[in-house]
Parts: C-alpha cells; structure tokens; sequence
C-alpha cells in the first residue's frame, strides 16, 4: 500500500473516531433533556441508542482496513436510517420537519467513504423514507407518541438544529481535508508518470540515434543507396533493426522519410560526379544509373526537388564557374 493511501485509510479512521466524539455528546444532550422532561418512551430509545454507541469507540483502534471500515460505516448508516424512522414520524405527526434534518446528514458522511454514485442511491434511499414517513403516519398508532408542550417543542427544535449544523461543519471539512488530500495523491501519480514518460522518451531518443549512426555508417561504407532496388527492409536487415525503428530514426533526425533520405545521397553522388567533370566523359543516363536511378525522368524530378534546378542547368553553372 503506498503511502498517500495509508495516510488515507489513517484519515478516515480517524474521522471515525472524531464523530463519535462528536455524536455522543449530542445523544447523551438529547436523552437528558428527554429524561428531565419525563417525555417517554424517547428518553429510553435515545439512552439505548447512546449505549449502543459506546463499543464503537474501540472499532477505529483494531487497524482495520480501509474495505471493512466502509462496510462497517455503511451497516452504521442503515441503522440510523431505520432507527431515525419512529422518531420522525413522532416529528411529523407534530407538524414538526426539523427531525428531517438528520436524514439529510446520511448522504452527506457517506461521500467521505463511498463514490458519488453510492451517495446517489443513498440521496434515492432517503427520498424514499421521507415518502414513507409522510404515507405511514396516518396509520401510525398515535397512543404510542407523548404528548410536548410548545416549550419542549421549540427546545428540541433548537437542539436538533444546533446539533445538525455542528455536524454539517463537521462532515464539510473532512470532506474538503479528503479531496486535497486525493487531489495530492493525483498530482504526485500524474508528476510521477510524466517523469516516467519523458524518461522513456530519452531511452527511445538514445535509442534512434544510435540507428541513425549506424545508418549513415552503413550509406557512407557500403553505399546502398546505388542500388534502385534498395528498401528499407533490406537496410533493417543489414545494421540488425527494423523499418519502423528505421523510419523513426531518419524522421527524428533529418525530418524525412526513407526514399527521401536515400534519393538524397543519390543525388549527392550526382553533385560530385558532375563537380568532378563525369558528365564530359560519361553519358547522363550512366551517370544516374550509377548513383541508383531507374529512369530518368524520376532523376530529373528528384534532382529538381532536391537541389532546385535541373541536372542540365547544375552542369551549365559548373562549366560556367570553371
């Protein structure tokens, strides 16, 4: 496991730990109110609820795994989902929706753990209890909830708003602590790939120059290039590469394909034979024939193209020079 995930999996179990240090103090605020007030049976539900929090204070210290711990955290919030239900229908039936409040915090911690698409089907889950809630209440036996006084009303509104908010901020900034941290990891992988890339890219550098040494090695001490016939597979076959490692070391290089390169020392061997006066003694077609042309006409337009004139008008400033 690299390091960036080990800080990772450190965070989030840390995160663990901080929020049962910070849900606690709310459930232990909530059951002492009920209590005080006598308003049963949620005194007792929220007392057990309290209790049932205590043990997992140990899970963020047994160094479990980032996937246990997501399966943990997601068994968490299924509870809550479903122990939350009796309580907000208790809200409801009293016109009162700020008991909705915790159903919107499920979503929100589960993107410190899952992806987006998870927290999507949790934003869906949630819909569909709220639905539930406002369906089932008429058929709620109402003998079952207490009855609160508007003091005691606005009291638990004010705590339940309170409470929410603190935990809100809470999730927010570990949110916000994870993705820098993710961001990080990202940038360190991505710095770490291009300096893999631009070293592979050196290698592959190295690597075709010394093809194109040999090739020029090659043309100056066998000079290949006078046969027509000659292709690059026959030159791959002579210095031990291949075509493609060929044409990517005479493009590199010279910034040319192979016939170009290889008409280009034809016609070099041209230029010298004509400097060397040839052309008085040799008839044109012995002389590109010997320098690997075919045919004349495609001397002539390489010639052309190359040197930029004809051969007749290169023999005629040579004359003229000397």
């Amino acid at each position: 496991m690299s390091r960036d995930n080990s800080e990772i999996d450190y965070t989030l179990s840390k995160i663990c730990r901080n929020y049962l240090y910070c849900i606690l103090p709310n459930y232990i605020l909530f059951t002492l109110y009920y209590f005080y007030q006598g308003i049963s049976p949620l005194d007792v539900v929220t007392g057990i609820y309290t209790l049932l929090h205590v043990p997992l204070f140990f899970i963020p210290l047994l160094r479990i795994n980032l996937r246990l711990l997501k399966r943990i955290v997601f068994l968490y919030l299924v509870q809550c989902a479903l122990t939350l239900f009796p309580i907000v229908c208790f809200y409801w039936q009293m016109a009162q929706i700020t008991a909705f409040l915790w159903y919107i915090l499920i979503p929100i911690a589960s993107l410190l753990f899952f992806s987006g698409r998870t927290t999507l089907y949790w934003c869906i889950c949630i819909i569909v209890v709220i639905c539930m809630v406002i369906i089932i209440d008429p058929f709620f036996p109402k003998k079952y909830y207490p009855t609160l006084t508007k003091d005691q009303i606005t009291m638990i509104n004010i705590l339940t708003i309170v409470c929410c908010l603190y935990l809100l901020f809470f999730f927010i900034y570990n949110l916000n602590k994870i993705s820098q941290m993710k961001v990080r990891k990202l940038i360190e992988e991505e710095s770490g790939r291009i300096v893999d890339i631009e070293e592979r890219k050196e290698v592959i550098n190295i690597k075709h120059n010394e093809i194109y040494k040999s090739i020029i090695h090659y043309f100056e001490k066998k000079r290949p290039y006078c046969n027509p016939d000659f292709t690059a597979s026959q030159l791959a076959s002579a210095i031990n590469s291949n075509v493609s490692y060929i044409s990517k070391a005479i493009k590199i290089n010279n910034d040319m394909n192979f016939n170009t390169f290889v008409n280009v020392y034809r016609i070099n061997m041209v230029k010298i034979m004509f400097d060397n006066g040839d052309h008085k003694r040799y008839t044109m077609k012995y002389i590109y024939l010997t320098c690997g042309f075919k045919y004349q006409s495609t001397f002539n337009k390489v010639f052309k193209q190359i040197v930029g004139m004809t051969p007749t008008e290169y023999v005629k400033i040579i004359e003229e020079q000397n």
